[in-house]
């Protein structure tokens, strides 16, 4: 099952992309997220360094991603969701 069916399913909606091929997520939403269900985070700042070494799924980029949620841009981390799963 891929990243959207699995966080679709879960209630999740994140993914900014218009493409299937790709994963783009705003850090701030994901922080804001976990701060909602008592998950703790590293720091932003950590996060935006480190998430740059991303295998799994491969990070390809930070950059304005013409947004399926807002209808506008909004800036993302953009990873390849090419052959990437949620795995259990």
């Amino acid at each position: 099952m891929g990243y959207r069916q699995t966080t679709g399913k879960l209630g999740i909606i994140l993914d900014h992309s218009r493409l299937a091929s790709r994963i783009a997520i705003n850090l701030p939403e994901v922080a804001e997220l976990a701060e909602q269900h008592k998950f703790r985070m590293p720091d932003l700042a950590v996060l935006r360094k480190s998430i740059k070494e991303s295998k799994d799924p491969v990070f390809i980029e930070a950059t304005d991603v013409s947004s399926i949620l807002r209808k506008k841009p909004v800036k993302c981390h953009v990873f390849d969701a090419q052959g990437y799963s949620l795995k259990n």
